[in-house]
């Protein structure tokens, strides 16, 4: 996922580089938007996403 390193620690949630790190097209850090959103726009879900949608493809 793209975005910038924030100067300063933004919010307590998450954790490593959570409370530093504002993906693109947000204001808050990882840390400040929680789980939740995190869970839906990371790296990580991303590519959950394509492994399922692919094992779907082969069940097909």
């Amino acid at each position: 996922i793209e975005g910038h390193i924030a100067l300063t620690k933004q919010g307590t949630a998450g954790f490593g580089y959570d409370p530093l790190f504002v993906p693109i097209g947000y204001q808050q850090s990882f840390a400040q938007l929680g789980m939740d959103i995190k869970n839906q726009i990371s790296h990580r879900a991303r590519a959950v996403k394509q492994l399922a949608d692919y094992l779907k493809q082969l069940n097909s």
